[in-house]
């Protein structure tokens, strides 16, 4: 019993790892009670049974732990405490009759019954840069023209007065360079979205500007749309062209 409780112990979080802990004699006599013991008065030179039992004691465990905390949720709500529960003489005899009860209609309860068990992480899919999207699939010229937005309130106030001193700190050009495409018509160098927003931030002195950006939402091409907007699109058809290619399948003819 203890060594399939720790077993199980990583795979459930909060109450459903508290029974683990502190639900071994409760769980240890629901196993018991579960078992077959019509044959525990007869003769088993050859510890039979014993070995059978033994045996099916991990299953049945598995089985009992999630239906055990549900209907400890049920019977003393889920603001119960787990250890207090089990250490109830009374509390355990009334779960002990709910759990083996074969008339109980439990039909909600089991549906709660796996609420404690721990998800796997799901790892979330992360989206291609923005920058490599449109330098390998070629869809800005060399030279295309961007501009500055200003559609970020804040970031327009505190540099508005800097911006109107050089209209060129507001324009750039497009380089197809996967890690330095802007070309800051300011001082003709190359920069990353983020990193040329960045120093634009330090030259302006904005003392409250913000540790990160996200530059390929603040360069917007002749045709209105930001370069994170553009990749995107671009990445959208794509994916719809796949998806058409497999749905239609290889021609017939």
């Amino acid at each position: 019993m203890r060594r399939t409780l720790h077993v199980l112990r990583p795979s459930y979080e909060g109450r459903g790892a508290a029974l683990t802990e502190h639900g071994l004699y409760l769980l240890t006599h629901l196993v018991f009670r579960s078992l077959d013991t019509e044959p525990i008065d007869e003769p088993d030179p050859k510890q039979e049974w014993a070995a059978a039992a033994v045996a099916e004691v991990p299953q049945l465990v598995r089985a009992l732990l999630p239906e055990v905390v549900a209907a400890i949720d049920e019977l003393f709500t889920d603001r119960s405490r787990i250890q207090a529960v089990c250490a109830d003489v009374v509390r355990c005899r009334a779960l002990v009759d709910y759990v083996l009860s074969p008339t109980a209609d439990r039909s909600g309860e089991k549906l709660e019954q796996d609420k404690y068990r721990r998800r796997p992480m799901q790892r979330k899919t992360r989206r291609p840069n923005a920058v490599h999207v449109l330098v390998d699939k070629g869809v800005l010229e060399e030279g295309a023209p961007l501009t500055l937005t200003m559609a970020y309130p804040l970031e327009a106030e505190a540099l508005r007065d800097w911006l109107s001193e050089n209209q060129k700190r507001s324009l750039a050009t497009w380089v197809n360079h996967r890690s330095k495409p802007i070309l800051w018509a300011a001082d003709g160098k190359q920069y990353s979205p983020s990193g040329l927003i960045t120093h634009m931030w330090e030259l302006a002195e904005w003392e409250r500007r913000p540790v990160a950006n996200q530059g390929t939402a603040r360069w917007v091409t002749a045709a209105g749309e930001t370069l994170a907007d553009l990749a995107w699109r671009v990445l959208g058809e794509l994916e719809e062209s796949v998806e058409d290619d497999v749905s239609t399948g290889p021609s017939s003819g």
